[in-house]
Formats: C-alpha cells, structure tokens, sequence
C-alpha cells in the first residue's frame, strides 16, 4: 500500500487492486495492518482507525454519511451489518483481478467467531503511508 492508498500486488508485474471503492479500501487495509486478524465480534474496536484510513483515503473529514457506513460495515449486529456483504464484494474483485488460486492468498477470510484475516505472510506486507 502506497503513500496514496493504493494497493499493489507485485506479482505478475505488479496488479494494482483498482476497482475498490473508498470504504472497501478501507477495510481491506485494516486487514493488512493486523495480519494476526480480527474477529467481527471485535471489530468495532477499531472504529477509530477504520474511519481514520477512510478520511485520508477521501481527504473528507467528519462525513456523517461515510462515517454511518463504516459503522454498519464494522458492527456485528445483524442485520445491520454489512460486513460479510462488503468482504465478500472484495474478495470477488481480488478474483476478478487476480484469478484463481492466486486471489485466495489475499482475500479476507474466516468464520464467523473467529478472526477473519487475509492469509499474506506478515514480511510481505508492505505499508508505506
């Protein structure tokens, strides 16, 4: 991930992950951030930093609209949470992009209960903002 938020794959000459909106973006580098994962039970724990990834991804701060996504995005209250809706709206683009089997070693995945994690070892992972 890139000073601009832009999310590259230095495989197959560097695939630039390019069709996710601000607040899948948003997700997705909370993921990277905490290769050890998290489960949605906790995930409202990292509110702060979620909307904080957001505001710097967009350069719009205090949005009331963007900030009732991230929350129905992080809760894990059913069902208003969109959580499972917008991981897997990822994961098919990270297939769409990448294909099969390649996709599956960078999209989030676990069960519910569990912590849902994106399965790249950690000294691959490569955040520079």
């Amino acid at each position: 991930v890139d000073k601009r938020y832009n999310i590259k794959i230095d495989i197959l000459g560097g695939i630039e992950i390019k069709q996710l909106t601000p607040l899948y973006k948003s997700l997705y580098i909370l993921y990277l951030k905490h290769p050890e994962g998290i489960a949605l039970k906790e995930l409202f724990e990292y509110r702060n930093e979620v909307v904080g990834i957001y505001e710097d991804i967009t350069g719009k701060y205090g949005d009331d609209e963007a900030l009732q996504s991230i929350n129905k995005m992080i809760t894990s209250q059913q069902p208003e949470s969109k959580f499972s809706q917008i991981k897997s709206r990822i994961n098919t683009i990270l297939a769409t992009q990448l294909g099969e089997p390649l996709a599956s070693f960078y999209q989030i995945d676990g069960n519910r209960g569990d912590p849902f994690k994106i399965d790249i070892p950690k000294e691959l992972i490569d955040i520079r903002f």
